[in-house]
């Protein structure tokens, strides 16, 4: 903290300690401390011990939740290597200004809008479930036919899609191309 003035020694429990007012750059307000205290300080005593009050909130748990994700070592997130905004990393108020900007509210979640990308400004959304639940990726890593809403039944390529949580066929063909032709037409 940068020492604005110094204001001269007082008496405590019977010694003599030299004080000064300090600018703490956390709440922007000039506090008096200790010379030793306020010379090696980042931020005042209020600030150190102050907390946000949202620790609780649905907006704090989805924050907590993505920077978990950018940490893991393995799985489906760490195999993509999914990155977080370094602000957004360090902050929960840069990570709320954004939110709030950009019409988050408590029946929305967040979205990449591009799944191979990370959460950046530019790359994420406030989502209902719906619109979160079309936006996966292109191919599912199981999908042994290489073209999306694509699989094999018995001797038949099926043409498919989960729609609201349910599984729809849009119809059994003899050949890729069929099926694939006909999940075109129904997912325009």
């Amino acid at each position: 903290m940068e020492l604005v003035s110094e204001i001269g020694t007082k008496n405590v429990n019977g010694k003599w300690i030299g004080f000064g007012i300090y600018f703490c750059p956390v709440c922007m307000s000039n506090v008096e401390m200790q010379n030793r205290s306020g010379k090696k300080a980042k931020t005042c005593f209020k600030c150190i011990n102050r907390t946000h009050g949202e620790t609780k909130t649905r907006l704090f748990r989805i924050w907590t939740a993505i920077k978990s994700r950018a940490k893991l070592k393995s799985g489906t997130y760490a195999d993509l290597r999914v990155e977080i905004y370094e602000r957004w990393a360090s902050s929960f108020k840069e990570f709320k200004k954004w939110a709030i900007e950009n019409g988050y509210n408590e029946v929305l979640t967040i979205d990449r809008i591009d799944n191979r990308l990370g959460y950046y400004p530019s790359n994420c959304r406030w989502a209902t479930m719906t619109t979160q639940q079309n936006n996966k990726r292109e191919i599912q890593k199981n999908n042994t036919t290489g073209h999306k809403g694509i699989s094999i039944q018995g001797k038949k390529f099926r043409a498919g899609k989960t729609i609201n949580k349910k599984a729809v066929c849009f119809g059994l063909f003899d050949t890729m191309e069929e099926a694939i032709e006909c999940y075109k037409k129904m997912t325009l």
